[in-house]
């Protein structure tokens, strides 16, 4: 964080959602509800199963149930598999050959692998843990947003792609719709401008 905000700078700031992804604010049965009939009535099909407010609620917790493994997934891919980047310098002053500071450097790239190699059962064993201690209170902020929205909208019939999709879904959404956390940064976005 603390690198990003020195790259935008003092004019700008930068937030950390509640959530995984902007597609999990817009996981609301209302909007999501009229958003699926609006998709139905454009792939011109009568024969889809007509989405009503319980249907849309139950699909979205069981479609999120089933999305647990694939957020576990994420986490620990996120937590253990960045980029290594070596870091060989050349320094005028620096007597050492290239080919000396480049087996060095590759030389710790292997053991800092060989160390997450043997962390992997303990990280997937950790963020498991994370996450069924939030499961039921943080599912719907936990599991990636854009495939839950297209795994409901694929029980009626019909799919979500977020390019496309997930504007006309916020276009959908009432004030009472839209989440705190996204009201609080429009107002402020609002207020500090000129």
């Amino acid at each position: 964080m603390r690198k990003l905000q020195q790259r935008l700078g003092a004019k700008a700031r930068a937030e950390v959602l509640d959530r995984r992804e902007i597609e999990n604010f817009l996981v609301v049965p209302g909007p999501l509800e009229a958003f699926i009939r609006m998709k139905q009535e454009m792939s011109g099909s009568k024969a889809l199963p007509q989405p009503e407010r319980e249907a849309i609620v139950l699909t979205i917790d069981q479609c999120a149930d089933r999305l647990k493994e694939l957020a576990i997934e994420k986490q620990v891919i996120k937590a253990l598999c960045i980029p290594i980047y070596p870091k060989v310098s050349s320094k005028e002053d620096d007597a050492t050959k290239l080919n000396d500071r480049i087996t060095e450097e590759l030389s710790k790239i292997h053991k800092q692998l060989d160390s997450t190699l043997q962390a992997v059962q303990q990280k997937i064993d950790e963020y498991a843990r994370i996450v069924d201690e939030s499961w039921q209170a943080r599912k719907l902020q936990i599991v990636p947003g854009d495939i839950l929205l297209d795994r409901v909208c694929q029980k009626f019939g019909v799919r979500f792609k977020k390019g496309v999709d997930g504007p006309r879904l916020a276009s959908l959404m009432t004030e009472k719709d839209i989440d705190g956390e996204i009201k609080r940064i429009i107002r402020e976005l609002g207020s500090t401008s000129p």
